[in-house]
């Protein structure tokens, strides 16, 4: 009886151990598959800096010049290796919507409504985004306006 109870004990301890690990190397992955995602779109935004100053062009998607969607389309490409539509209107659709108050570097924020958008930018964190304006301002970082809504890619 005694071989068989620490036989019982010996097994539900390896099990438990087993268990245990199996949990927390699932949970790590998991929490490493976020901070991943978090830096790889921190890294956009930090890449998105580097243009401050850029001249804007209606239609532009080369550093010779952007507008507000194909700034957004090119820093995603560059920096991250993520593919976005090319116009406002339809990154909107691409993204799943957060709250405004929730976005962080690398978010996008929209200007008008999900599908109708008529302006994009990526955010930066704290309140500030950056942007393709007009041709008077070009690529430059502003405080947080009034987007309609952000948005977040997986």
């Amino acid at each position: 009886m005694k071989k068989l109870r620490t036989l019982f004990l010996t097994t539900a301890i390896i099990l438990g151990i087993s268990a245990t690990t199996i949990a927390t190397t699932q949970v790590t992955a998991s929490a490493n598959h976020v901070s991943n995602t978090q830096n790889k779109y921190a890294n956009v935004a930090n890449y998105a800096r580097r243009s401050v100053g850029t001249r804007y062009v209606w239609g532009g998607t080369t550093p010779r010049g952007f507008d507000c969607s194909g700034f957004v389309q090119y820093v995603f490409r560059m920096a991250a290796g993520k593919n976005l539509p090319r116009t406002a209107q339809q990154q909107s659709l691409v993204v799943r919507p957060i709250n405004v108050r929730d976005a962080k570097a690398g978010d996008l924020l929209f200007w008008g409504s999900r599908g109708r958008s008529y302006h994009v930018a990526i955010s930066l964190g704290n309140g500030n985004f950056i942007n393709a304006v007009n041709p008077r301002v070009g690529v430059n970082i502003n405080h947080m306006g009034a987007p309609t809504f952000a948005g977040r890619l997986n």
